[in-house]
C-alpha cells in the first residue's frame, strides 16, 4: 500500500502527537470552569439597585458598583460557556481517537501509544514490540490510514478512490452510482 498525503491522515497524525497537551488542556478548562462557577457561588445576586447609571450609550466613566459587579458575573457566565464548549469539542475528538486506538490490534496500537503519543524513539518502540525500526515506521504510516477511516469515515478517503466510473446505458461514463440508477430506471419504464 502505497503512502499517500491526506489531510485526514496529517491530523491524525497532529492529534497523536498533541494528545497529551490537548487533555491538560480539557484539565486545565475544567478546572477554570470550576473556579468561576466557585466564584459565581460564593458572591450570590447582586444587591439591588433603584437605578443604574443615567448616562445614555457608552461613555467613559464607569458605572455604579451593582454594574460592574453584574457585568463581572456576566462574562464569567459567558467565559463558562465558551470554555465548556472548548472542553466538549476537544474532548470528543480525543474520546474518537481513543476509540480508533482501541480497535487497532495489540502491536499497533503499542507502537501508536508508544512512539507517536509518549515520544518513545523508533528504537525502544521497536525493541518494545519485538520488530525493526523500518517496520515500525512503514506500519505508523498504514496505521495512519486506518485511524483516519476509523475517525472521520470515508472523507478520510483519498478523492481519486472514491471514484468509481460506470458504464452507461448510452455507453457513457458516469461516476455517480445515483445518477446511474436514476438512468437505469428512467429508461426501464420507458
Amino acid at each position: 500500500m502505497k503512502y499517500q498525503y491526506n489531510d485526514y491522515v496529517e491530523a491524525v497524525k497532529m492529534y497523536l502527537q498533541k494528545y497529551e497537551e490537548f487533555k491538560a488542556y480539557v484539565k486545565t478548562l475544567e478546572d477554570q470552569i470550576a473556579e468561576y462557577e466557585e466564584r459565581l457561588a460564593k458572591e450570590g445576586p447582586a444587591a439591588k439597585t433603584q437605578v443604574y447609571s443615567k448616562a445614555p450609550g457608552g461613555s467613559n466613566r464607569p458605572g455604579s458598583i451593582q454594574e460592574s459587579y453584574c457585568m463581572r458575573r456576566e462574562f464569567m457566565r459567558s467565559e463558562i460557556e465558551r470554555m465548556q464548549q472548548e472542553v466538549n469539542e476537544t474532548q470528543t475528538v480525543l474520546d474518537r481517537l481513543d476509540f480508533a486506538i482501541n480497535r487497532l490490534g495489540d502491536n499497533d496500537r503499542k507502537l501508536m501509544r508508544e512512539h507517536w503519543i509518549e515520544g518513545t524513539s523508533w528504537e525502544k518502540t521497536a525493541e518494545l514490540i519485538h520488530a525493526s525500526t523500518g517496520y515500525c515506521r512503514n506500519r505508523s504510516k498504514k496505521i495512519f490510514v486506518k485511524l483516519a477511516g476509523m475517525m472521520f469515515g470515508p472523507h478520510a478517503t483519498p478523492l481519486n478512490l472514491r471514484m468509481i466510473f460506470y458504464k452507461g446505458q448510452q455507453g457513457e461514463l458516469c461516476s455517480n452510482p445515483l445518477l446511474l440508477a436514476n438512468t437505469v430506471t428512467k429508461l426501464n419504464k420507458i
